[in-house]
Order: C-alpha cells, then sequence, then structure tokens
C-alpha cells in the first residue's frame, strides 16, 4: 500500500497533536506538596468544653483541620513546636492529652521547642516512644547523644521529603536536668553537618528544615548547607525582623524561608515540587474563622478520632477538676489583679530580696476574685520556673538595666536601690526565675553563684494566697523600708616612712608620733552601716598600729558613727560623732581623748562626695582644753583609671577657735592620696602618701606628720539580710 506525501504530512500533524495531549505537561508533572502548619499551641485546652467543642479554640482549629484533610489534598502536617505547655491540662497530664491531640489530627512531627521542655524531658521522651507523633530535634543533647530523632522520612507522591529538625541555641532546661543529667543545646554549625550526612544516605527529593533558630542564624545555616530545599520557622522564631513581622522571606538562589506569626490557627502550605520547591500560595485559618464556618452536626464532629479524642479530653478535664479544683483562698471585697510586677513584689518580699527579676510573660494578667482554685493558679502561671536567689555587684547590675526588654527589674529606680546610689563594688540580693537567670548570664557572660530554692512560680503563689496574699498588694513601698546591714572590713599592712615637723611647744595629735621614722604597721578599719530608704547609721572603728621597743609610732584608736538623713535628693541631712584615744596606755601615762560632734549636710557628684558641718571639737583627757567650735570639712573622691587601677583622695579637716574671748584660730586636717592596683577582688596593694597637720595661732606652732606607705590590703564586704 502507497502513502501519498499528503497522506504523511497528515499522519504527522495527527501525531504531533496526540502527543502535546498525551504528554504530561510541567504544571501536570508536578504533583505539588501541601503541608498543614502549627506553631506555638501551648496545650491551651479550656478546662470545662470537651462537649462544646466550638468553644475551645483548640477544638476549633482540629475540626479546621480535620476538614483540610479530608480534601484528600494534604501531604504533610508539622507542628513547630512549644504545644505542649503550659495550658493547664497540658501540664497535669505530662503532655499526654496534647500528643493525643497531634495523634488524632495526623500530625506527622514536631519540633521541640523551649517551652515543651517545661514538661520534663523525660516525660517528653515517653511521649515520643508511645505517641503517633514523633519529636524531633537534632541538637538537643544528653551526654554527646541526641535526646530526639533528629530528622524523619515521609512519602511525598513517588518521592522522598526529609525533615530536618533545629531546636533554639537558647532553648531552657530544667536546672535540674541540666546539672543532673547532662542535658544542653549543642550548636547547629556543629549538629547539622553531620545529620545530613544521614539524611543524604537516604537520597531525600527534598529536605524541609524546621527551624527554631532566630531569622539571622536559620539564613546562615541555609546558606552553609544547601542541601537543605527551604525552612519553617516557628516555636521559638515567631517571625520578628526588624521591629516587624514577616511571613516570607527568599534567598538569592530562590529557596524559600516561611514563618509562622500566628497561633491561633493553622497554616497551610501549597508547594511546587519541581524542579525545586516553590511556595505557591500560604493560606491562614485562625480559630475564629474556621469557628464562623462549623454547623451543628458537622461531619468534623461525627469524625470518629475526633469524637473518641472528645471523649478522652473530657475525661482528662474531670480528672483535672477533681484534683486541682480544691479551693485555695477567697477574695470577696474585690477582684484583685495579679501580673508581672505582682509577682516581682512578692519575690522581693519573699526572699528579701533589694532586686526581683522575671521574664515578661510569666505571668498571664488575671483577675482574682471569689473563690480562688489552684486551677486558677496553673492557668495564670505562663512560664513555671524555679526561683532562684543570688547576688549581682552593682557594676553587674548597670550592665543588665536596659540591656533585654523582656526582662522586667524591679527595686530600681532612677540607678538607685531602697533609696541609695548604686555602688559597683556592693553587692545587691536578687531573686529571680530561672528564665530570668539565664537571660542574665547571656548579658553578663558568666553564671553568677545561685541559690536554686526548689520552688516554682505556681508553688510560690499557691503558699502565698494560702498565707500571707503579697501579690494582691497594691503599693510594694513597705519593701524600701526594711532595714539592711552592711559590714565592710579593711585591713592594711604597711611599710611606713614617715617624717615628722613640729614646734617644741605643740603638742601630736592623739596616737601621732613626735618624731620622724620607717616602720611596718597596721591599718584596719570596719564599717558596720545599718539603714533603709530613709535612714542610715554608720559606726566605723578604726586602729592605726606601730610601735618600736621603747616608742609607739602609731597608736590611734578612733571609732566614729553618723547618721545619714536620706532624703533622695542632691543635699543630705547627716551628724557625726567621733572619738579619738590611743590602743595602748603611752609610756608617760597619759591617755590623751579628743571628741567631735557635727551636723551639716552631704552631697554626691559622680565619683565625689563631701560633707559640710558645723560643730565641736574637745580633749577631754590628757590634757582637758576647752571647746573648740567650728567648721568641719570633708571631701571622698575615687577615680578608676583602669579596672585595676583607682586613685583615691580623702580630705578630712576641722576649723575653729576656743569659745573663750580672744582665743585664736586652729586647724586640724588629714589628707590622704592612694594609688590602688586591685590584685583580685579582695586583695590589692596600694601606694599612699598621708599628711596630718595641726596648728594653733594660740601657740603660733605647727604639727606635721608625712606619711608614705606602701600597703598589702585586704577588703572583704558581707551583707547580713
Amino acid at each position: 500500500m502507497k502513502v501519498g506525501s499528503g497522506s504523511i504530512l497528515s499522519l504527522a500533524v495527527l501525531a504531533a497533536v496526540f502527543f502535546f495531549f498525551s504528554a504530561p505537561s510541567p504544571a501536570s508533572a508536578d504533583e505539588g506538596l501541601s503541608i498543614l502548619l502549627t506553631s506555638n499551641l501551648e496545650g491551651k485546652f479550656a478546662i470545662e468544653t470537651a462537649e462544646r467543642p466550638d468553644q475551645d479554640p483548640l477544638l476549633v482549629i482540629a475540626q479546621g483541620i480535620i476538614r483540610e484533610r479530608k480534601t484528600g489534598r494534604i501531604g504533610l502536617y508539622l507542628d513547630l513546636g512549644n504545644a505542649f505547655y503550659p495550658g493547664p491540662l497540658s501540664k497535669f497530664s505530662y503532655g499526654a492529652v496534647m500528643s493525643e491531640y497531634l495523634g488524632t489530627l495526623g500530625c506527622d512531627a514536631t519540633l521541640v521547642s523551649s517551652r515543651d521542655l517545661q514538661i520534663g524531658t523525660d516525660h517528653l521522651e515517653t511521649l515520643a516512644r508511645e505517641g503517633k507523633t514523633r519529636l524531633l530535634s537534632a541538637n538537643l543533647m544528653r551526654d554527646k547523644q541526641p535526646l530526639f530523632v533528629p530528622f524523619a522520612l515521609f512519602p511525598a507522591g513517588r518521592d522522598t521529603v526529609a525533615v530536618l529538625a533545629v531546636s533554639s541555641t537558647d532553648i531552657r532546661f530544667d536546672i535540674a536536668e541540666k546539672k543532673l543529667y547532662g542535658v544542653y543545646a549543642a550548636p547547629w554549625e556543629e549538629r547539622v553537618p553531620q545529620v545530613l550526612e544521614e539524611i543524604r544516605k537516604a537520597r531525600p527529593r527534598h529536605t524541609i528544615l524546621l527551624s527554631g533558630l532566630s531569622l539571622q542564624h536559620t539564613i546562615a545555616l541555609l546558606e552553609k548547607n544547601r542541601d537543605i530545599s527551604m525552612a519553617v520557622c516557628g516555636g521559638d522564631n515567631t517571625g520578628d525582623l526588624y521591629g516587624g513581622r514577616a511571613v516570607r522571606v527568599e534567598l538569592e538562589d530562590g529557596r524559600p524561608i516561611v514563618m509562622l506569626a500566628r497561633s491561633d490557627g493553622y497554616y497551610r502550605l501549597d508547594m511546587a515540587t519541581e524542579p525545586r520547591l516553590r511556595v505557591r500560595e500560604l493560606v491562614w485559618k485562625s480559630a475564629e474563622e474556621i469557628a464562623q464556618t462549623l454547623k451543628p452536626g458537622a461531619p468534623e464532629k461525627a469524625d470518629p478520632a475526633f469524637a473518641e479524642f472528645s471523649r478522652r479530653l473530657a475525661f482528662w478535664q474531670k480528672q483535672f477538676r477533681k484534683e486541682e479544683d480544691a479551693v485555695v483562698t477567697e477574695a470577696r471585697e474585690k477582684a484583685f489583679p495579679v501580673s508581672d510586677s505582682k509577682l516581682t513584689g512578692l519575690l522581693r518580699d519573699r526572699f528579701d530580696a533589694e532586686i526581683a527579676i522575671v521574664e515578661k510573660g510569666t505571668l498571664v494578667p488575671s483577675d482574682y476574685q471569689g473563690e480562688i482554685r489552684h486551677a486558677k493558679i496553673l492557668d495564670t502561671v505562663n512560664l513555671d520556673y524555679n526561683l532562684f536567689v543570688y547576688d549581682l555587684t552593682g557594676e553587674e547590675v548597670r550592665k543588665i538595666l536596659g540591656k533585654d526588654p523582656l526582662l522586667l527589674i524591679d527595686g530600681i529606680s532612677g540607678e538607685r536601690i531602697q533609696g541609695y546610689r548604686i555602688e559597683d563594688k556592693r553587692r545587691y540580693r536578687v531573686a529571680s526565675t530561672q528564665t530570668a537567670y539565664d537571660r542574665i548570664v547571656k548579658i553578663l557572660a558568666k553564671e553568677p553563684a545561685y541559690r536554686n530554692t526548689w520552688q516554682t512560680v505556681s508553688e510560690l503563689l499557691l503558699a502565698d494566697l494560702q498565707e500571707g496574699k503579697i501579690v494582691f498588694r497594691d503599693d510594694y513601698r513597705y519593701l524600701d523600708r526594711r532595714f539592711r546591714t552592711t559590714l565592710d572590713v579593711k585591713l592594711s599592712n604597711y611599710l611606713d616612712h614617715s617624717t615628722v615637723s613640729k614646734g617644741d611647744d605643740i603638742s601630736p595629735p592623739p596616737g601621732k608620733p613626735a618624731d620622724s621614722y620607717k616602720k611596718w604597721g597596721l591599718d584596719n578599719r570596719i564599717d558596720l552601716t545599718l539603714y533603709n530608704n530613709l535612714h542610715q547609721f554608720v559606726l566605723t572603728p578604726e586602729l592605726r598600729y606601730e610601735r618600736t621597743d621603747d616608742q609607739y609610732l602609731q597608736n590611734l584608736l578612733r571609732g566614729t558613727f553618723v547618721y545619714n538623713l536620706n532624703l533622695q535628693g542632691p543635699l543630705q541631712p547627716y551628724h557625726k560623732s567621733q572619738f579619738e584615744t590611743v590602743l595602748e596606755e603611752q609610756r608617760s601615762g597619759f591617755r590623751p581623748m579628743l571628741l567631735r560632734e557635727t551636723v551639716g549636710v552631704s552631697a554626691v557628684w559622680g565619683i565625689a562626695k563631701a560633707r559640710l558641718g558645723l560643730g565641736f571639737e574637745k580633749r577631754i583627757n590628757d590634757p582637758v582644753e576647752p571647746y573648740v567650735y567650728g567648721l568641719e570639712t570633708i571631701g571622698n573622691l575615687k577615680y578608676p583609671f583602669w579596672e585595676y587601677l583607682t586613685y583615691g583622695l580623702d580630705v578630712d579637716s576641722f576649723f575653729g577657735a576656743q569659745s573663750r574671748e580672744g582665743a585664736r584660730p586652729q586647724v586640724r586636717s588629714e589628707i590622704t592620696n592612694a594609688l590602688t592596683f586591685s590584685i583580685s577582688r579582695y586583695v590589692g596593694f596600694s601606694l599612699k602618701h598621708r599628711w596630718v597637720y595641726l596648728y594653733s595661732a594660740e601657740l603660733e606652732e605647727n604639727y606635721s606628720d608625712s606619711q608614705f606607705l606602701t600597703a598589702l590590703d585586704l577588703a572583704m564586704d558581707y551583707k547580713i539580710w
């Protein structure tokens, strides 16, 4: 049979048309992948709504997910973490009710995030073994071994998709688990390449990253690991970007990053899979929106798995009410607001701390009125971590101020603590939650020694509501009226090169030498301070002692008592009583004694302090002399050149005259200059020059003692609460 050229042309056209319609187009070859995504569900089931699923947001979300599942388009359901905590029902069941929820909805995997760990790693491991949902994390470790499965493989059409999970490196472990079991979050730079080696052996078509890292670290991870096809961020990453919230970011090579900024619903992510993963559409469905579409008798409610879960939820709710419905206390008069600021007041009261620090959001703001049940407390506490008590120096306190917007710091006002300026070297007692402590550790780049109270936030609230109800107070100013005590001990062992000059008739001040010398000596001082926000009492015994076999070179025993009225303004009134004598009676049998009484005002300007007062001096023994009335001037300055080198200047002068008619003036002054090299917090080395000067116009003579001291100093400070 012969075929003409026209027939050949017709067959060619027919074949081309057949090939065009029968060959798969790019769109039809790419079946795509639809993924359901949730994040930060927090296990917040309502306590009494199992039989009214339209009123429980989590049950509403569940019905929306069931509806999506019934379309047959959903390939995966992935949760980005913080699913198990802090909902009271989930806490009560140690995450079991939330594990059943995720399993009922066919959740394929969830990223283990910071709040999930609050139910305990041992409970999470049990849920991972017995639940239907895989718990994933590549970098949560115990004794250098992964706590959870690092990745999972899932079918996607004809191909396989790997899901790799990386938890936030800022994740917090319970302090007992961290110390006793050695759990920690390994750097992603270390773990991700190791896990990707295992994933490559399975030869998946695509690898999806579930990331709890910040966006910056997620981008860095993708740039260094190009085997990863895309990333989904959620859980501890809430999509924050330059003060706003982003939903999608695309890298230069086209790989997408999807961020789950919302938690009160679910996302449906529709992806193209060929030749690479590409976002077609990201759809958000809120619980409120889903609830408006639900009708009585909707097929979602009749779903056997959902119906079974509703029965299980009702069981958990019944058990919860049975055990947690006990009345703790009553608040009949009015509604008492309870919030983070009330918690800080309670912490300062309970642990007698000057400063209380919590992470914002530790408590959900709530009103307490009528019968207050244990369940109410559990519902209020959002971050139920242990409470720590520790000391921070004033310098460390300054470092944390304003550094972390998530820290709520109570007890500091205008760089004053209990009404006094923050002193860099002074220690202050701090009570905080573990989460706040962890943030402080990051700021200071060190771990201050702490005392674990082994009491959680909810336990503290429960104890307070049963007894003092401090958390119901509106005014916490009484905390600043509490008296505290500090003890500062300064011991100095020095080599003294002293040059003395004096007139023939003038007597040296008490305890001062009459001739020049070079000798080792002691200079010891103790400051005992009792204070609150208004009143400060300072008692200071001081000893300077040197002697040879036949004479005393320094033999001063001084006691000073100062009262300061703290008006928290530029000027503060004070009263001072000072008594000077000798430690050991002089060989002449004399024991000279000098008394000074003054009242005046003090002021502080940055690194300088000054006092100006009126009063009198009087020798009351060996010899007894008339009153000398006059003006007292005291100045102190400390200038830190470097962290370990400080210059100090101390001036103490009294200008006066005797009360009798025709009396002539006299001057008594002591000026000390010092350079101190700090070897450690307690030990220092100093070079000092101390000049003691006494001038009597009556005798027209003066006394001068110039001392050059090379000293080894020991300084200790204690706070007695």
